[in-house]
């Protein structure tokens, strides 16, 4: 558990996690139905999921201990990985130590039943999928691409210059907070877990996964980066991802 080590959270720091999309709310995972169900996490509160699939899930909660709202992300590990529990604890401290102002901060990690959780900064905010999504063109402007990708480009410098590597970027990663400031959340989740096929596969998006995650080179570095951010932008300006494909690990 990560509560006897220091953090740095300003009281007044505008926190983040991703936004639910625009419209009707999609049908609850087993798995977060399971969660909610029997709320394996001392100390935290569970509250609105925001999003879910099979293997990890991602819900609003009241961290009782601080008196804080927090978003509380849950992850199965896969069952062939016998490093799990030390991958995870691993990249949880890395994030505890990730201090910057375009990234949400990571707060708590630990485990409850069959679940990983780690705990971060939350907020309100828009992710970039919502705004895509509620545009009739599904699309950013030339002016907007270019401001938001600088942006974006800039704060992933800054995390490979300190050591780290974000592994998932996708639209609901990225949010739009008070001001149009960006904020990227999600850090420390890319790991492996399984797809229903019991296909080896990753808690990451396809569309934005550089071709050397899917070749089960685990580790992500700056050229993963370069190719994620890629993609995005050119999903953004033009509406449709970079590759085609079904199952979604082979596009």
């Amino acid at each position: 558990n990560w509560r006897s080590m220091s953090f740095d959270v300003a009281a007044d720091s505008q926190a983040t996690e991703e936004a639910p999309e625009a419209g009707a709310s999609a049908p609850l995972s087993t798995f977060a139905l399971e969660l909610l169900d029997t709320n394996p996490f001392s100390g935290y509160v569970l509250g609105d999921c925001l999003v879910s699939d099979e293997f990890s899930a991602v819900f609003k909660a009241q961290d009782e201990n601080m008196d804080r709202t927090v978003a509380l992300k849950a992850v199965l590990p896969a069952p062939e990985r016998a490093d799990a529990v030390e991958t995870f604890f691993s990249q949880a401290g890395s994030v505890a130590l990730v201090k910057h102002p375009r990234l949400a901060r990571g707060l708590d990690a630990g485990r409850g039943g069959k679940a990983f959780f780690m705990a971060h900064e939350f907020g309100k905010g828009e992710s970039l999928g919502a705004k895509l999504a509620r545009r009739q063109t599904g699309r950013l402007t030339e002016k907007e691409s270019l401001a938001f990708i600088t942006e974006l480009a800039q704060t992933l410098q800054d995390l490979f210059e300190s050591g780290q590597n974000h592994g998932d970027l996708r639209p609901e990663r990225i949010l739009f907070v008070e001001g149009g400031q960006l904020k990227l959340v999600g850090l420390g989740f890319a790991w492996t877990v399984s797809w229903p096929d019991d296909a080896s596969a990753y808690a990451v998006t396809p569309d934005y996964l550089p071709p050397e995650r899917i070749a089960h080179e685990l580790n992500p570095d700056l050229r993963g980066h370069l190719h994620s951010l890629g993609a995005l932008w050119w999903g953004a300006r033009l509406a449709e991802p970079v590759f085609y494909g079904n199952p979604p690990q082979h596009r």
